[in-house]
């Protein structure tokens, strides 16, 4: 069984205790039966719980129906299991207007749950130039496919799909380089966002900066080669760097910033 104090050492939120508490139940349930066990769609920050606090009891293994997926079922694999697939039951569906015109992220997320879906049943889904792909858990997809008939006034048609028939596009960055003199997140945020360092930290104290997916609300946490900062209203960048200085002793980074 899965070492539960240890992994939910350090865990204050209610609601993060209790994901933590299902998630050892899981990965129990895989160890006591030698078979791989699934959860339903987590997000980008339920994803680096389980990976940070349960790969020494188990093999933690990912998967969103294709390469780059932000909402991704976790495997609980025993090293010991005899199982030699996976089956993480994900369908992609393409979702069409008649006019093969394309709607917002809101409009397809809203409509898909306002059939009553749990969100945890759907991952990613992404814009194409005429149509969307919504990628779900096997047990919705009919249930979909027979009941999602409009959106936003536009009737629509719903069909399952085969990932390697599909032609999804590249996930863009705008890439930007650029030098700080520390790498705090209240500096890093004042070059990235180009914002003041003082308008920084009042995004960072009013709770609308996240750090790899973490609401963090001190402004001097140092920020790593590879984490991802969040900013409601903002967006979502990337920050790389090898820690190199410039002659005048500021740091070099690079910053991809979705778009």
């Amino acid at each position: 069984m899965v070492n539960r104090k240890q992994i939910l050492f350090g865990i204050n939120d209610a609601d993060d205790k209790n994901f933590l508490s299902l998630m050892c139940d899981r990965a129990d349930k895989a160890i006591a039966s030698g078979r791989r066990i699934y959860s339903r769609f987590l997000s980008p920050r339920e994803q680096l719980y389980v990976t940070d606090r349960f790969s020494s009891d188990v093999e933690v293994i990912t998967d969103g129906g294709y390469d780059g997926a932000e909402r991704r079922i976790v495997c609980f694999s025993p090293f010991d299991t005899y199982e030699t697939e996976f089956d993480f039951q994900i369908v992609p569906l393409v979702i069409r207007t008649k006019n093969r015109s394309v709607l917002s992220h809101r409009d397809y997320l809203g409509s898909v749950l306002s059939l009553g879906i749990k969100r945890e049943l759907v991952g990613d889904i992404v814009i194409c130039d005429d149509c969307a792909v919504v990628f779900c858990h096997s047990e919705i997809s009919d249930y979909i496919m027979f009941n999602l008939t409009r959106i936003a006034n536009l009737t629509v048609t719903v069909d399952a799909a085969d990932i390697s028939e599909l032609t999804l596009p590249e996930r863009r960055f705008e890439e930007r380089s650029l030098t700080v003199s520390s790498m705090r997140l209240d500096c890093v945020l004042s070059a990235a966002a180009n914002k003041s360092r003082t308008a920084s930290a009042e995004l960072i104290e009013r709770g609308m900066v996240c750090v790899n997916y973490d609401e963090v609300k001190n402004a001097s946490r140092t920020v790593a080669d590879g984490d991802v900062i969040s900013v409601r209203g903002i967006g979502k960048m990337v920050i790389s760097t090898d820690m190199s200085l410039t002659k005048k002793g500021k740091y070099h980074i690079e910053v991809s910033k979705y778009v």
